[in-house]
């Protein structure tokens, strides 16, 4: 009997220590363990190719940017570094009048005469940016070396085209240079660039040359004043600024006429109908 119980109780004992939950997580760990290192063996090649790919790629990309070229600027570059001196010069005469500022610098930095001539009319570059109101190529002439104290075919001076076209930032910088002549007179009419500019009615350049000492009552060749050619052209802007600045209604030209004459001759009743009006006045 005692035997017998002995027996159960290690059969027993047996059973247990063979179920116990620890013998089999050793296992299913040691499954594990083994199933992890199989499939690192297998992965580990394909990452370290990927990774390779991967930086070859980035090498590759690197190497493109290095080697790109501005292509268009260095043929620009080449095709005008490449003209006769002729060719130069006229082609910075077609760059202005075409507006164009990446040719016309291009063209500075390839030796292109900055006063070249015009035959026809005596414009150079700069003259032509005048004209066509361009201010970035007239800064990258003058700011080059181009003259700024030559004379058309007609006796104009820059000022003269800055003053009719209203030009008035490019005045000033003319102005800032003592050279400059404000009483310089035209061929054709005898125009100061006051005159000139009272003509056209640009108001803010009478007012600009007038702070300048450009002489208010400066005449042309028939002897009319800044008041007289306004109004012989309809200026009432322009009229009542130069009286606000102190110029002389009344002045005769060579043929007994004043300003009011001029504005009767020509049909400005509005110019008329002021100039009658202050000279009433006064």
């Amino acid at each position: 009997m005692k035997m017998k119980s002995i027996f159960w109780s290690t059969l027993l004992l047996f059973l247990f220590v063979a179920c116990s939950p620890t013998s089999a997580d050793t296992d299913s760990v040691a499954e594990e363990n083994t199933i992890t290192e199989t499939a690192e063996e297998n992965t580990a090649p394909e990452i370290e190719e990927s990774v390779e790919e991967m930086e070859e790629t980035e090498e590759i990309e690197v190497v493109d940017e290095v080697e790109e070229i501005p292509e268009a600027e260095v043929e620009e570059e080449n095709v005008y570094a490449d003209l006769s001196q002729e060719e130069k010069d006229e082609a910075l005469l077609t760059a202005v009048r075409d507006d164009d500022l990446a040719a016309v610098q291009a063209l500075i930095t390839a030796g292109a005469d900055l006063d070249v001539i015009e035959p026809a009319v005596g414009f150079t570059p700069v003259t032509i940016s005048i004209i066509r109101s361009n201010s970035d190529i007239f800064n990258a002439l003058t700011q080059a070396g181009a003259n700024i104290s030559t004379i058309d075919n007609q006796g104009n001076t820059l000022l003269h085209h800055a003053a009719t076209t209203n030009q008035v930032e490019i005045a000033t910088v003319l102005l800032a240079d003592g050279e400059i002549d404000l009483e310089h007179r035209r061929d054709r009419f005898g125009f100061t660039p006051l005159l000139a500019a009272a003509f056209e009615g640009q108001v803010e350049m009478v007012e600009l040359l007038i702070e300048h000492g450009a002489n208010i009552e400066a005449v042309d060749d028939w002897n009319d004043t800044a008041v007289n050619v306004a109004a012989w052209n309809g200026e009432l802007a322009a009229i009542e600024k130069l009286i606000e600045l102190g110029a002389n209604p009344n002045v005769d030209n060579n043929n007994g006429q004043n300003a009011l004459d001029h504005a009767k001759n020509q049909g400005h009743e509005e110019v008329e109908e002021f100039l009658a009006t202050l000279i009433e006045d006064q």
